[in-house]
């Protein structure tokens, strides 16, 4: 009834509206430049303007102009025509102009209820669900939107887009393979479908829709970025990088892309063609300090060692404030053995931040490799006045590192001090009672390792320390092999662990059972010259003398210090076997 009333008003209301619209002569000075319209703020109904179509022309006017009296206008309509849709779904978008979306909504539900397929209210209803991000309460109307025009692209991607927001992949899916079949070679519905597949990880079936998109559109980068993103999922990092390299060809100017690239190209370990790729990045930007970082780790990890530290040092000039500059430099040194230049880097890093353990086990790595005790000792008292108290990690790695230093008092000192703020940590435990057993102060070894097992009745180290410390002093025999046996359970292919039991079985003289762990402990760690004597032990108390001598022989190789008078027992059997001994 309003839009057919409309044309035929249409030329008395621009007459209308020219009225409103003209200045009187007094106000010249203010005139808009010849056949300019100037819009009527807020000017009350014109006389004359005595229909809902007159009305709704002027209320369109208006809201087209930004005057807040379209709402007033069209409220004004609907007094006389209340039942009319266009009426209220121009009331709903003058409201969503003014920002008063709820009212907006009420007005586009109130046309629906008088014309159910109105599109203007359908796709109003739609978008401030949408924008509110209501993904549910929009749906209903996108779908049937998408229903009244099954050719109108632009609502199948919406659609498509809403039905992965809402997590209903499948229909997503079911959507746009019907359309394909009608339009197989629709860009919009490959790209759509191809994005479908990757929120359902059906990669593989993604990269195929994708690339389609690219053969349709070759001259579209976003085509190959969406396929090389779906082939990286898939595992094949060669198409995604030419994929990749497609979109750069199109926008040499995408530097994340050259990033991601580059990133690939160290995954891929074609590291020549990193480098390369890095290079041109910072030839690019000389200040992307992540990609001159990755260049300076990937030399470094080619083993590339001078250029690498030529760039680290070059980076650290550059940004001496950036701690991860200072951070890898220091790791240059480190892995280059230059501890001296390695250590200030780190302890800066640690002054500013000592709750970093990372850089606290750098730090104590380089002091232990220049052997400098008493700057291990000071990081530890500083580290017990520091308002931040010390981890019970970073007393481990405190004392573990004097203890390799032989500075066994001081780690007893550490790991003590660890104990007493940290009294349930079973590592600390384990620690102190290995110091303990290094001095020679067994009762307070046995006391610190049993702790520790009681702390934690699952750490395997410590019961092998203390099961094995009973074997080699022959004492508590039963319990030694409980405590054994309940570490090689815990750690079957762990050859030192196994070792351990069979070397408790050969002090309870049971040889078969001994045997069979020392030679899978041989079997697990070849190269070790203990566990070679211990089989050698075991073979000639079974008398297969001939195999305990190739077994010692093969220690003395190994490193015959490392077991004590093993030479001379080695020549002590040979004198009873009546042979010369065999000098490896």
């Amino acid at each position: 009834m309003l839009i057919a009333l409309l044309c035929k008003r249409t030329a008395l209301l621009l007459s209308t509206l020219a009225l409103i619209a003209t200045p009187s002569l007094s106000g010249c000075a203010g005139l808009a430049r010849p056949g300019a319209m100037v819009p009527a703020q807020g000017a009350a109904r014109p006389a004359g303007a005595t229909s809902a179509a007159e009305l709704f022309l002027i209320g369109d006017y208006q809201s087209r102009h930004g005057d807040d009296d379209a709402v007033d206008t069209f409220k004004e309509a609907l007094r006389i025509d209340p039942s009319s849709p266009d009426l209220l779904t121009a009331l709903a978008t003058a409201y969503r102009r003014q920002g008063q979306l709820e009212l907006a909504k009420v007005a586009a539900r109130d046309a629906l209820e008088h014309a159910p397929d109105q599109p203007e209210a359908l796709g109003l209803l739609y978008e401030l669900h949408a924008h509110s991000r209501e993904y549910d309460q929009a749906l209903p109307y996108l779908v049937r939107l998408y229903e009244l025009d099954r050719e109108d692209t632009q609502r199948l991607a919406q659609l498509a887009q809403l039905y992965l927001e809402t997590g209903k992949i499948n229909e997503a899916i079911t959507l746009l393979e019907g359309y394909l079949k009608d339009h197989p070679a629709s860009v919009i519905a490959h790209f759509h479908l191809g994005r479908a597949y990757g929120a359902a990880e059906q990669f593989d079936k993604a990269a195929e829709h994708f690339r389609r998109c690219t053969e349709e559109r070759p001259d579209v980068e976003r085509g190959f970025v969406n396929l090389g993103a779906a082939l990286e999922q898939t595992g094949d990092l060669d198409g995604a990088i030419d994929a990749y390299q497609h979109a750069l060809d199109l926008n040499p100017y995408n530097t994340a892309l050259e990033k991601r690239v580059a990133q690939l190209l160290v995954t891929a370990k074609k590291s020549e063609e990193a480098i390369a790729a890095y290079e041109r990045l910072i030839a690019e930007n000389p200040q992307d300090l992540h990609s001159q970082l990755r260049l300076a780790l990937l030399l470094f990890e080619q083993e590339d060692f001078e250029r690498a530290l030529d760039r680290l040092q070059r980076i650290h000039q550059r940004w001496p404030d950036n701690p991860r500059a200072t951070f890898f430099l220091g790791l240059a040194y480190e892995q280059t053995e230059r501890f001296a230049e390695a250590a200030p880097l780190f302890r800066e890093l640690y002054e500013a931040e000592p709750t970093n353990l990372e850089v606290a086990h750098h730090l104590i790595n380089t002091l232990e490799q220049l052997g400098d005790a008493t700057s291990l000792m000071a990081l530890f008292a500083q580290g017990q006045f520091a308002a931040e108290p010390m981890s019970a990690d970073l007393f481990a790695y405190l004392g573990t590192a004097l203890v390799r230093m032989e500075k066994h008092a001081e780690g007893e000192e550490v790991f003590t001090a660890g104990i007493k703020r940290y009294p349930d940590d079973a590592r600390l435990y384990f620690q102190l009672g290995a110091v303990f057993e290094k001095m020679k102060r067994y009762p307070e070894a046995f006391d610190a390792l049993e702790h520790s097992i009681r702390l934690d009745p699952e750490q395997a180290h410590a019961l092998n320390y203390l099961g094995y410390m009973y074997a080699e002093q022959n004492i508590h025999l039963d319990e030694s092999l409980d405590l054994l046996t309940r570490a090689v359970k815990i750690r079957p292919d762990d050859g030192y662990v196994v070792d351990s039991l069979g070397w408790v079985h050969y002090k309870r003289g049971e040889l078969d059972e001994a045997r069979a762990s020392l030679e899978k402990a041989v079997e697990l760690v070849p190269d070790d010259a203990i566990i070679r004597d211990h089989l050698g032990d075991v073979y000639w108390a079974l008398g297969r003398n001939e195999d305990a001598f190739g077994q010692w022989n093969r220690a003395l190789e190994l490193d015959g210090n490392t077991v004590p008078g093993l030479a001379e027992k080695v020549a002590q059997r040979h004198e009873q076997h009546g042979q010369a001994p065999t000098h490896p």
